[in-house]
């Protein structure tokens, strides 16, 4: 604790596998220590990690059923533009 009285924040980092099908609006289902989705839903996530303190996420594209070059491109493209 700081001197005021205040929790000092930290970074916390976790790793999330994951599976980014075509369709956005895809709901999750799980995977081996993550989700297979929709970007929408994957942003959602994402959002919430931050919520509750993550501040890294390695996302691990090892179970993914699409490219990863296309899978890093809609991410760069829809999903980090809108992180908060």
């Amino acid at each position: 604790m700081k001197e005021t009285g205040k929790v000092e924040e930290k970074p916390c980092a976790q790793s999330l596998y994951v599976d980014l099908v075509d369709d956005p609006n895809t709901p999750a289902r799980p995977i081996h220590l993550g989700s297979r989705s929709g970007r929408i839903h994957l942003l959602h996530h994402l959002n919430e990690l931050h919520k509750i303190g993550v501040s890294h996420v390695a996302l691990n594209l090892k179970y993914g059923s699409r490219p990863a070059k296309e899978v890093v491109q809609e991410i760069g493209d829809y999903v980090i533009p809108q992180l908060g």
